[in-house]
């Protein structure tokens, strides 16, 4: 190795320096997002000074340049680290230095004409950053677990940047249960709600796996995926009466001696209630009778109704609300049934 003055070299691997007129070049470069590269100066010196730190062509500080014995920019040896400020710098470099012997101190600055060290960081391709999140696209790791009630379809945001410049397209590419997602507009859905008690996911655990990928617009290489769990939460299901829920009209009467519903239709009416997570029911009027009484027998999953209008009441008009007291308009009544929950 040479001694002579102001000779640059660099201890990595197939990385030489040349001298130019009023600097030393290290070439080639060190490569963008690189870390730590070590540059060793002129080793006749007593002590080395870095009076600048380093910069690029804009002036700007993009890093530090401080020696390998003590992480300090003055040293009595004469190997430093370069580290950038962020792992997507790249382009020039400059620091200027000065060494001290007994013969004095020397400058090498690039404003004062010195041999001021040079070196350009090589732009490589940088990966896209894939983020999901509920409320805001905020986890960029590899994987991620999101929770949806049954009956829902939303799962998560999802965004991805680029340093390189160019906005990646995102979209659901693999997992076991790919083909039950879509991914449009920022976020990542199910295609149709998902059931509890119909579970569809491949494991049979209401656990649905689904891939999304940010793909790099210049290199397959660099594409970036994100696992996502998507687990479905059970909920009440409503009580469903199994007769329907269209009106009924059923037509009384009023000469008939006996005038119950029961008697004009020949049976008692009974409604039905089916529920696929529920089995106690409670059964009522949502709405009574203006013109008449209703009676409800309840036997939990079974309602016998019956129905017995007022004495000399009459009305067939089924497109207007009953007024009470009021002939005319029929009278009209609404019964539910609920789990305790819904209804």
């Amino acid at each position: 190795m040479s001694n002579l003055p102001y000779k640059l070299w660099l201890f990595l691997p197939f990385i030489f320096t040349h001298y130019v007129s009023g600097q030393w070049t290290v070439t080639p470069g060190p490569s963008e997002g690189a870390g730590q590269t070590q540059i060793t100066l002129p080793s006749t010196y007593d002590r080395i000074d870095i009076i600048d730190p380093p910069r690029d062509d804009a002036g700007n500080v993009v890093g530090t340049f401080l020696a390998t014995d003590n992480l300090q920019s003055t040293t009595s040896g004469n190997t430093f680290y370069f580290t950038a400020n962020s792992d997507d710098f790249y382009g020039h470099v400059y620091i200027d230095w000065n060494g001290t012997d007994a013969a004095g101190t020397t400058s090498h600055t690039r404003a004062g004409g010195g041999d001021y060290v040079t070196f350009y960081v090589q732009e490589t391709d940088d990966y896209p950053v894939l983020k999901t999140g509920v409320t805001n696209a905020n986890n960029p790791g590899t994987s991620a677990t999101y929770t949806v009630a049954e009956g829902e379809t939303f799962v998560a945001l999802a965004t991805a940047t680029d340093v390189d410049g160019a906005v990646p397209f995102i979209d659901v590419n693999g997992g076991a249960d790919q083909a039950y997602f879509d991914f449009s507009g920022g976020q990542l859905s199910f295609n149709s709600p998902p059931d509890y008690e119909f579970d569809a996911s491949v494991g049979q655990n209401n656990e649905y796996e689904v891939i999304l990928t940010a793909f790099d617009a210049s290199n397959s290489n660099y594409d970036v995926h994100q696992t996502i769990t998507v687990r479905v939460d059970d909920t009440n299901d409503p009580p469903v009466i199994a007769n329907g829920n269209p009106d009924l009209v059923f037509t009384i009467d009023e000469e008939e001696d006996s005038i119950t519903w029961e008697d004009a239709i020949g049976n008692s009416f009974n409604l039905q209630v089916t529920d696929i997570d529920s089995s106690s029911f409670i059964w009522s009027p949502s709405l009574e009778p203006r013109n008449g009484t209703l009676t409800l027998t309840a036997n939990n999953t079974t309602c016998s109704v019956d129905y017995e209008p007022d004495e000399d009441f009459w009305g067939t008009d089924i497109d207007q609300s009953p007024i009470t007291g009021t002939n005319g308009i029929a009278d009209k009544f609404t019964v539910q049934v609920s789990d305790g929950s819904s209804t």
